[in-house]
């Protein structure tokens, strides 16, 4: 077989280059990003033939006509998405915790809430309006304030939350759950409303008609 040289403890690196250590591990820095990483999550904007795909490093945009790829940014892992209703505003749930707001056109974020720091957020959600946020992360559901980034409500559960979206007007929210179930609270006063057992199975993703009538 052809011989090929093997490292060994005292080899000097290439370049210049320094072993990575405890020591140093903080200044490191990235030089390049190859590839999409893989794919969490796929939205698709309400008013524009535009999809987002959501993956372990970040965003890329697509036209949803020709899949044609038209932008990547933010670099975390996304675990959950949602689009404002005028598709101007894309939230990311993320891996460690925090949510973050795009503006779509301007591909700039505009606010990172900081949620919770031992768990990712499995679900966000605009309300109708656009003027508020709901995530989802454990068995915790909260609702912000979009232009302060100011919680205002928090309903909590027994079983971890896998899915989240507003029932219209907007004055409700809707979750699903590890277990199979369904759970509706009211917004106001945090409230518990339902508690539906539907199967076994994780519920891990939802869509609400526009008039509330159906839920998919």
């Amino acid at each position: 077989p052809t011989p090929y040289p093997v490292a060994r403890p005292g080899t000097p690196l290439p370049g210049g280059f320094k072993p990575i250590t405890l020591n140093n591990l903080k200044q490191l820095v990235p030089v390049a990003r190859w590839g999409e990483g893989a794919a969490t999550r796929l939205v698709c904007s309400p008013v524009e033939p535009l999809l987002a795909l959501g993956t372990t490093v970040g965003v890329a945009l697509y036209d949803a006509r020709t899949l044609e790829s038209l932008a990547s940014f933010s670099d975390s892992w996304v675990t959950s998405m949602a689009f404002s209703p005028d598709g101007s505003l894309l939230a990311l749930g993320l891996v460690d915790g925090r949510v973050q707001i795009w503006d779509i056109r301007e591909r700039k974020e505009i606010r990172t809430i900081k949620v919770t720091t031992d768990h990712q957020i499995k679900g966000v959600a605009f309300s109708p309006d656009g003027q508020r946020l709901a995530s989802s992360w454990g068995g915790v559901v909260q609702i912000w304030d979009l232009s302060t980034g100011q919680e205002q409500q928090l309903m909590r559960y027994h079983s971890t939350l896998m899915s989240l979206r507003f029932l219209p007007p907007g004055d409700r929210v809707i979750a699903g759950t590890f277990d199979g179930g369904l759970v509706v609270w009211r917004v106001e006063d945090g409230s518990l409303l339902a508690d539906l057992t539907q199967g076994p199975d994780p519920i891990t993703s939802m869509e609400v008609s526009r008039d509330g009538s159906l839920i998919i």
